[in-house]
């Protein structure tokens, strides 16, 4: 889930800006409380346009209005790719602020300028977030699955290799994860955690008598080849893992634990991690 905005042209982002942004919280809770729900009515609402049956009407062309608006937003693309027309004003403004699910609880958001947009909108959409409790990262360069998505594939990459090679199972390979640096995680960033595992040269120690060992382990990570067993494997794996419990189940469950968390965290006065509340 992404979201791209139009910062306003004044300075202040709070005003209607946060009164938008806590409106779509509104519906984020709505959507998390009972995702089925919302996906269905969706979906079904979404098949009755396409086949021209809602409301027992037929499909109209589409309104002026409608094909004004879709010109808008080809010309917002247009202008996010650094291709825009006339000033380029709206470019300037133009960004992503890509949140990381649950959004209503996990406080990370990463935030991506355009070829466009100016160094003053981001440091105003950096501002914004934080000041509505989040966490924003300023995304430097537009990647595929921008940052937090990509450091979670590179981490399953070797655990599916593990699970491949027969190394761990399913189950094994998940305990691994959050009974052991998954905790540490929660706590602090990896090379945060190197500093401290440098003992007391810090983070200097370790890159002058660790690091080459490490580097070393780093050409001896897999790459598993994903085929139709190794999927049928995790399937059956994370079957027995989940335990007869439901997928909202264990979504209510994670939920739980990490508002626990975050709270944890607040209390104990940790300025790395901003507060949320769900």
């Amino acid at each position: 889930m992404s979201s791209v905005g139009i910062l306003p042209a004044n300075e202040e982002p709070a005003g209607q800006c946060r009164k938008h942004f806590i409106n779509n919280e509104r519906k984020l809770n709505e959507h998390f409380s009972n995702p089925r729900k919302h996906n269905n009515s969706s979906r079904s609402k979404e098949r009755d346009n396409c086949n021209g049956s809602a409301g027992g009407q037929k499909r109209h062309p589409p309104t002026k209005a409608v094909a004004k608006a879709k010109q808008r937003l080809l010309r917002t693309r247009r202008d996010f790719a650094g291709r825009g027309v006339g000033s380029g004003e709206t470019g300037a403004r133009l960004l992503v602020g890509h949140p990381f699910n649950p959004p209503h609880i996990i406080p990370l958001v990463e935030v991506v300028g355009g070829a466009r947009t100016s160094p003053e909108a981001i440091k105003q959409a950096m501002a914004f977030y934080t000041s509505i409790g989040k966490k924003a990262i300023h995304v430097r360069k537009e990647l595929p699955g921008h940052v937090a998505n990509r450091l979670q594939a590179a981490l399953y990459r070797e655990m599916l290799y593990l699970i491949e090679q027969g190394v761990l199972s399913v189950e094994e390979t998940d305990a691994a994860v959050c009974y052991g640096p998954g905790l540490r995680w929660g706590v602090m960033g990896q090379s945060l955690q190197w500093h401290v595992g440098g003992g007391a040269g810090g983070i200097k120690h370790f890159m002058e008598h660790l690091m080459d060992p490490l580097t070393g382990m780093m050409k001896a990570l897999g790459n598993p080849q994903i085929t139709p067993e190794l999927k049928q494997t995790i399937i059956e794996g994370v079957t027995r893992e989940a335990a007869n419990r439901s997928v909202d189940e264990l979504a209510q469950e994670e939920n739980k634990l990490l508002v626990g968390y975050l709270a944890l965290r607040a209390k104990a006065g940790n300025g790395q991690c901003a507060t949320a509340t769900a």
